[in-house]
C-alpha cells in the first residue's frame, strides 16, 4: 500500500509512504493488522495491530509500534479518532468507518442518490492531473445509498459526529462527512471501490466478485490537506494488492507466511516492524 500526503491547494509537496499490507482475520471477533511501513526511513517499521471482541461492552485493544522508540504503544478507544503517521487519516475512519459500533450512537437520515466508484477501472488507481493531483480519477456511476449519522458516546472523541452514505447493493461505505465539535464539516473520506472476480487479467480468479479496495482520499477541509492512499501502488507492478479468504496462501514480502492467527499478536507487530 502507497501513502500519499500532499497538502493542498496552496503547497504542492507530495510525501509517499509505503505499506507492506492489511491483514483481517475474525477469529475470535476481529483482527486487523496494518503495516509495517517501509517509507520514509523515519516512519519505517510502524505498525497497527486492532482487536475487536464479540462482547460489545468491551473496548477495542488497539496497539501502535513506534521502532524509533523501540516501544508499542496502546490506542484508547476514543484515541482512535485522531489522525496518524502525520497523515489527516484516523483509524476509525479506515475503510469509510472502521470503530466499534456499540460505542456511537446512530440514526438512520434516509436514501439518496450520489455519485461513486464501484467499478473502478484503473488498478492502480491514478491521480488526476494538474491541480486535482490530491484525487484519484476513475468512473463514477449513479448510486442510492443510505445515509446514517453517528455520534460517539465518549467524550474525549476528536469528531462531533459522521455522516456515512453507505452503497445500498454493496454495503459498503462510498462516502463520509466528518464534523467537529461545533458542526462545521471538518474532513471528507471517499472510497474507490472495484468489484470483480480478479484483480486485472491473469491474477487469481474468485468464485464470485470481490471488493478490490483500490484506494482512498481523506480531505481535511479545515487545514486544505488531503491524505491520498492508492492501494497496491504502482512499485512493484503486477501486484494484486488483495487476498480473500486464502490464509496462508495469502502472501506478501512482509508476511511470508501468509495470512494466519499468529501474525496478529505484539511480538509480530515488533518483529515485522524491525
Amino acid at each position: 500500500m502507497e501513502l500519499r500526503v500532499p497538502p493542498l491547494p496552496r503547497d504542492r509537496r507530495l510525501r509517499r509512504i509505503r505499506f507492506s499490507g492489511v491483514g483481517r482475520v475474525a477469529q475470535p471477533g476481529f483482527q486487523e493488522f496494518v503495516g509495517p511501513i517501509l517509507a520514509p526511513y523515519d516512519l519505517k517499521g510502524v505498525g497497527l495491530l486492532t482487536y475487536r471482541y464479540i462482547d460489545p461492552a468491551k473496548p477495542d485493544a488497539s496497539f501502535l509500534y513506534l521502532p524509533v522508540l523501540r516501544r508499542v504503544r496502546r490506542l484508547s478507544t476514543a484515541q482512535r479518532s485522531d489522525a496518524i503517521l502525520g497523515t489527516d487519516a484516523d483509524p476509525d475512519s479506515f475503510w469509510g468507518y472502521a470503530g466499534h459500533i456499540a460505542w456511537m450512537a446512530w440514526r438512520f437520515l434516509g436514501e439518496k442518490e450520489m455519485l461513486g466508484v464501484m467499478h473502478g477501472e484503473h488498478y492502480p488507481i491514478q491521480q488526476c492531473p494538474g491541480a486535482a493531483d490530491f484525487m484519484f480519477c476513475d468512473a463514477w456511476e449513479k448510486r442510492r445509498v443510505y445515509v446514517i449519522e453517528g455520534r460517539s458516546r465518549l467524550s474525549q472523541y476528536a469528531y462531533g459526529k459522521r455522516i456515512l452514505y453507505i452503497d445500498k447493493q454493496a454495503w459498503v461505505v462510498t462516502y463520509e462527512d466528518i464534523y467537529d465539535q461545533a458542526g462545521e464539516l471538518w474532513k471528507v473520506w471517499i472510497d474507490d471501490h472495484q468489484f470483480r472476480d480478479r484483480a486485472f487479467p491473469g491474477a487469481t480468479t474468485y468464485p464470485e466478485e470481490q471488493d478490490f479496495y483500490a484506494g482512498l482520499l481523506m480531505l481535511d477541509m479545515q487545514l486544505e490537506h488531503a491524505t491520498y492512499v492508492p492501494h497496491p501502488g504502482a512499485d512493484p507492478p503486477g501486484h494484486e494488492g488483495w487476498h480473500f479468504n486464502r490464509g496462508p496462501n495469502a502472501r506478501t514480502d512482509a508476511s511470508p507466511s501468509g495470512s494466519i492467527p499468529e501474525m496478529f499478536s505484539i511480538a509480530s507487530l515488533v518483529a515485522r516492524g524491525n
